[in-house]
């Protein structure tokens, strides 16, 4: 490619037609010119000096002096070289002879110079060929070791090859000028001048986040040469926060990714949507792989009411993981296929690592509290209101209104969310481990202990207790050729809630309920004088400290283990088999003592206790083949195996009633009524084949293709099996001259796309047989039980099927200072698995289906990052995400006849049909809603219910700071998201008509005719509950929750320490420290009944011997 250098003018507008006129000249004016030329710049002098100047701005002072320009015509000459000059009145020749080099040659034509490759004489090339040598060598990391698969290849790109499992390469034939640039994943490219000798190269660990090793699925990648959309989060972003949870440590740092917390007692529910919904009916979660093995993805159903289902993530230690890559795209998650449809969380652990024996201990020590609290009216507001709404209803206070008539202190006025979930909670985190190896062994050992209390009354009898053990032992045989690594962890947790939800009565409480305790410290029961406790008229079930004697206790066991092995055959061919188990499993414990109960109601209650367990387990196994081939300027990549997987679930419950004593609830033997549930258990098997290529030219021009071929036992033989593919293209358009050359400002860029398909078989197991269940009567026949149908059997169901399309452009600015990662995608899934009525004279009214119907996810996202300052003692780095996605159904005929026609075709998933509020009547003080026959009524019916709203997130993102100076470290995450929540600003039920405290912003209620107002009047009758109940599936029953949350804060500290520590550190964190929104309550999760997510605050040390 050729190309005038125009910057700084060197040649005039007209110097390329001159030159071709030139060659078109007769070889007789073509020598008469040249003698010409010859004796013109004979004459030419140049003076010149200068230090560490690139060749460009030598040219400039060039064309200043003598009026010639420079004509380069061949990318290969650099001339952003920097070099040191000094001429002193030297002929023009002589100049560019010295700039040139031997490589290179020149002619003067006219009033330019031209620069070509030096054209070898035949001679030349058989003395060159002759001259030749083989280069041999070594290619090492930072600590001397062996790097396997290091790819090795000369300047030019003539010749290329990579290094065994000894680090060791070979070429052969190459000239002794010639350069070699060697590069390996995740480390700096070095350039380096070849020799016959035995040569050692040692490379060293990039710092660039473009080179950063990303897990995909079956093997490792670069961003600089993936094609999927992959994110990952290392192991640094995820100790600077205090989660138990990993997913917790993802929020505001992946774009396209929502998680959402269900509450925030200890081990609670998790709610995890990559790129939208996808299916209408079936699974939702993404695909969890642990250190290669699959981890399950289905929240725990518990007895307990408070955590909304058990994350099973909860039971991953956070200290042990380096990385989680988030797979999105096809490109990424085809090879898994349907296992991936929702994409795909890929968590690694940490191993073991060659080096002298280290060891680390950390500590972090704090507390919890609530992260926002409900307003709520004080005592005489509280009062007011309620005689008001009996007033507005036309009825007298009634006999058992035992808060507003009389029998309680009216002048008492008590915070409850303060007293029941606003206790400092204690957190504490120890962890100690253990590395080393040698070349041949390497371990990883440590061992972690969490415990977190509960923010209620008696908050010590409430805890959860995590201990845990994680270890990895690698070893390599002395050729480098075998590797074998065993990676294990084990977890057990003791979690003990009441079992009852203390976030709701604290919401739930008159404020002028009794006092929780008796001067003498005995439980306050606040006996009526009918014997009654008060307690049971205030919306709540008893006293809540009787109700935190009851007892809830999950003990969880997580085990584990990974073990792969891999034999280089020869030079790139390399045999794998990986193999692993893992088992998850519960105990449950609940129970209802007396001493939970007011005194006068034990003589007609029971007490009693239930136990259930629960245990899901998984083993994997996977041969794997994987070929490299370098030839010149091409790199293939080949990868090819196999996967067979089986996973069970197996649950059994009991309990049991009237225990002797509180004391011996805890053995089912001293019940005097037992009952036994219906043990459950499933099996799930799964086997699949695949392939994968991934190809490189010149690392510019990036392909990469794979394919799937699926089986799974939950279909039947006429569609157990499905293939699914993925395709990817990419160009890295800054390795062509123009770029490197002229735009070197842009040190970046690419520009990809993939698309394929994947799918999906999350639906229960034995969908498509005939199912069974037992069934008893009070009179059997022959004594004998029965067994009764329980659903209808569809031997032809198939699997949801999505096809992905991701379309993205990244560019590097100023040396990679500044990266840009923009993605746009849309997904269609088909072939939809739902539920179908049937007419009843079948036996049964629905049957599982496919429909033909297509959900759509489309969206963008984007990520920005950027070095502000990298000085050596003063580095700022700074982060920015941003993530829409947009749902729609696009296709589902004949809908109206079917249980889902309350979705509407071209609406997405989650708009919902709404009344069209239209505030308070000022005449009735009721709200009211506009009908389809444009009137308006306090009293709408379905058919009025005509406009759409879309709930949960619309958009979400992230802002990250990172600020060091010497050894001072500073960093914060700011989470930001757009989503709509319930309104609960007008009450959280009709405010007055009952026995439950409001939010204070009802206070601007209608009170009379001609009132202009938000909040209806105070009222117990029929209409305004009705009324009330339409406002809350009106538009005016849902609101913005747009909310700022300071997600992480951290403050560290590396002391300069002497000998005996290699490393200590002082460190401050902080989570959830605040969030700015103009909502009621927990934006994130938009329900006043549920504990909201906790700050944390904690101090801690980190130690290395």
């Amino acid at each position: 490619m050729y190309k005038i250098y125009t910057k700084f003018l060197y040649a005039p507008p007209a110097c390329i037609r001159k030159i071709l006129l030139i060659m078109k000249l007769t070889s007789f004016i073509l020598l008469l010119s040249l003698m010409q030329v010859s004796a013109i710049t004979f004459g030419q002098k140049i003076t010149l000096t200068k230090k560490r100047a690139s060749i460009e701005n030598i040219f400039y002072y060039i064309k200043k002096q003598t009026g010639y320009g420079v004509f380069v015509a061949i990318k290969e000459f650099d001339i952003n070289k920097k070099i040191d000059v000094k001429f002193i009145a030297a002929p023009l020749e002589q100049v560019f002879e010295e700039l040139i080099g031997d490589n290179f040659s020149f002619t003067i034509e006219d009033k330019m110079v031209v620069i070509r490759k030096k054209q070898k004489s035949l001679f030349d090339n058989i003395l060159n060929y002759l001259k030749a040598i083989d280069v041999r060598g070594t290619v090492v990391d930072e600590k001397g070791q062996p790097i396997a698969g290091a790819i090795v290849k000369l300047v030019d790109g003539s010749k290329a090859t990579i290094t065994d499992a000894a680090g060791i390469f070979s070429i052969t034939k190459v000239a002794e000028d010639q350069k070699i640039i060697v590069s390996f994943l995740g480390y700096k490219s070095k350039e380096v001048v070849v020799s016959k000798d035995w040569q050692k190269i040692s490379l060293e660990i990039s710092n660039s986040v473009l080179d950063e090793v990303k897990i995909m699925a079956y093997g490792q990648t670069s961003q600089r040469f993936d094609l999927g959309n992959i994110i990952s989060i290392k192991s640094e972003n995820i100790e600077r926060q205090n989660v138990t949870n990993p997913l917790l440590a993802l929020q505001g740092q992946v774009p396209g990714l929502i998680i959402t917390q269900s509450t925030g007692f200890a081990n609670g529910g998790v709610t995890v949507r990559i790129q939208g919904q996808n299916s209408i009916n079936q699974g939702q979660e993404p695909f969890y792989v642990i250190d290669g093995v699959p981890y399950s993805n289905l929240q725990t159903l518990t007895n307990s009411s408070l955590t909304g289902g058990m994350s099973p993530l909860a039971f991953i230690n956070p200290n042990d993981i380096e990385s989680i890559s988030v797979l999105k795209d096809a490109s990424a998650t085809a090879i898994y296929g349907s296992q991936a449809a929702n994409g795909a969380i890929v968590i690694t652990t940490k191993k073991g690592k060659n080096g002298p024996v280290q060891i680390q201990f950390n500590l972090n020590q704090g507390g919890n509290l609530p992260s926002k609290q409900i307003p709520m009216l004080n005592t005489q507001q509280y009062i007011q209101m309620r005689r008001e709404a009996y007033m507005r209803g036309g009825a007298a206070i009634p006999g058992d209104a035992y808060d507003v008539n009389g029998f309680l202190d009216t002048d008492r006025n008590t915070d409850w969310q303060s007293k029941l979930i606003g206790n400092a909670q204690n957190y504490t985190n120890a962890n100690i481990s253990i590395s080393g190896g040698s070349e041949i062994t390497h371990y990883n050992i440590s061992g972690t202990f969490i415990q977190t209390t509960i923010p209620t009354p008696s908050s010590s009898r409430f805890n959860d207790n995590k201990g845990n053990l994680h270890f990895n032992i690698g070893s390599t045989s002395l050729n480098k050729k075998f590797n074998v690594s065993l990676t294990g962890g084990y977890m057990q947790d003791e979690n003990r809630l009441p079992n009852w939800n203390p976030a709701e009565a604290a919401v739930r409480l008159p404020p002028n309920a009794p006092s929780l305790y008796n001067a003498d410290g005995s439980i306050n029961w606040a006996p009526l004088p009918t014997g009654a406790s008060v307690w049971n008229f205030l919306g709540v079930t008893a006293n809540p400290v009787g109700n935190l004697l009851t007892k809830y206790s999950i003990s969880t066991r997580n085990l584990l283990s990974d073990l792969q092995l891999s034999y280089e055959i020869q030079k790139g061919l390399v045999a794998s088999i990986h193999g692993g188990y893992n088992e998850l499993s519960n105990e449950e414990y609940s129970s209802t003592p007396l001493s939970s109960v007011p005194q006068e109601e034990r003589a007609f209650r029971t007490n009693g206790a239930s136990w259930g367990n629960t245990s899901n387990f998984t083993w994997i196994l996977e041969p794997l083949m994987t070929y490299r081939k370098l030839w010149g300027k091409h790199d293939l990549l080949f990868t090819a195996g196999g996967t067979f997987r089986k996973s069970g679930n197996r649950q059994s419950s009991y309990s049991g009633i009237d225990f002797p004593s509180d004391e011996v609830m805890n053995n089912i033997l001293l019940a005097k009524q037992n009952f036994f549930g219906a043990p459950q258990e499933s099996l799930y098997k799964y086997a699949a084949i695949f392939s994968r290529f991934n190809y490189r030219y010149r690392d510019e021009i990036l392909i990469e293709g794979s394919l799937r071929r699926d089986g799974s036992s939950r279909f039947g033989d006429y569609n157990k099996f499905h293939s699914f593919y993925g395709i990817g293209f990419g160009w890295i358009f800054t390795e062509r001259p123009i770029f490197k050359n002229q735009l070197n400002w842009l040190s970046y860029g690419k520009l990809k796309s993939n698309y394929g398909t994947t799918g999906s078989d999350q639906l229960n197991d034995y969908t498509y047989l005939n199912r069974y269940s037992a069934y008893s009567a009070n009179l059997p026949y022959a004594g004998l039980n029965a067994l009764s149908s329980s659903g209808l059997s569809n031997p032809y169901l198939q699997w949801e099927e999505t096809r992905k399309l991701n379309i993205g452009l990244e560019l590097g600015f100023l040396n990679d200072r500044i990266l840009f990662n923009g993605n746009f995608y849309r997904n269609r899934s088909s072939n939809q698995l739902l539920t179908m009525f049937l007419p009843y004279v079948t036996g049964f009214n629905s049957i599982q289906t496919n429909i033909d119907a297509v959900v759509q996810n489309s969206g963008i996202e984007m990520i920005l990052s950027a070095k502000i300052l990298d000085k050596d003692k003063f580095k700022w780095n700074a982060g920015l995400n941003f993530g829409i996605n947009r749902n729609k159904l696009l296709k589902f005929e004949n809908i109206q006849n079917t249980p889902y026609k309350g979705y509407t075709v071209g609406k997405s998933l989650s708009f919902f049909k709404l009344y069209d509020y239209q505030g308070v009547n000022p005449q009735t003080g009721l709200y009211q809603f506009l009908k389809l026959d444009g009137t308006l009524t306090s009293q709408p019916v379905f058919e009025d219910a005509n406009f759409y709203k879309e709930a949960g997130q619309r958009w979400s993102g992230g802002i990250s700071n990172t600020i060091s100076y010497k050894n001072l470290n500073l960093h914060f995450l700011m989470q930001v998201a757009k989503q709509l929540n319930p309104d609960w600003t007008r009450g959280l039920y009709t405010p007055g008509a009952m026995v439950m405290n409001q939010p204070n912003t009802v206070l601007s209620r209608w009170q009379n005719v001609g009132d202009v107002s938000d909040v209806q009047r105070f009222d117990i009758s029929p209409e305004a509950r009705d009324a009330f109940d339409a406002m809350q599936y009106s538009t005016g029953g849902y609101i913005d929750a747009t909310y700022l949350r300071l997600k992480t804060l951290s403050l560290s500290w590396d002391i300069p320490t002497r000998k005996v520590f290699k490393r200590m550190q002082l460190n401050a964190q902080a989570q959830n420290l605040f969030t700015i929104s103009d909502y009621l309550g927990d934006p994130e999760t938009g329900d006043w009944a549920k504990l909201s997510g906790l700050k944390t605050f904690t101090i801690g040390i980190k130690t290395t011997f």
